[in-house]
């Protein structure tokens, strides 16, 4: 299957992306930092940079995949704009 993996640099989406490519599927990354990603995703993930708070960067990584699987998270008690994810 394909699928892509949002917050693929965090604790938990990281273990979702290694998973899942150990399952046999292929794996697009949705990242925000390059470095950082590729210290930690396995080769076998494709990196795409992108933001779920940048709607115009979602498209292209969505392309071709089955599945979306969100493990990002918004910590919002931090986030200097809350009207970017309103409850």
């Amino acid at each position: 299957m394909r699928m892509l993996v949002t917050g693929a640099t965090g604790k938990v989406g990281a273990a979702v992306v290694r998973a899942a490519i150990a399952d046999g599927h292929e794996v697009r990354a949705l990242i925000r930092d390059a470095p950082r990603a590729a210290r930690m995703l396995p080769a076998a993930a494709v990196a795409v940079v992108g933001d779920v708070t940048e709607p115009a960067t979602l498209p292209a990584a969505m392309a071709g995949v089955e599945i979306v699987i969100n493990a990002m998270g918004v910590p919002e008690q931090w986030l200097a704009d809350p009207s970017r994810f309103p409850g």
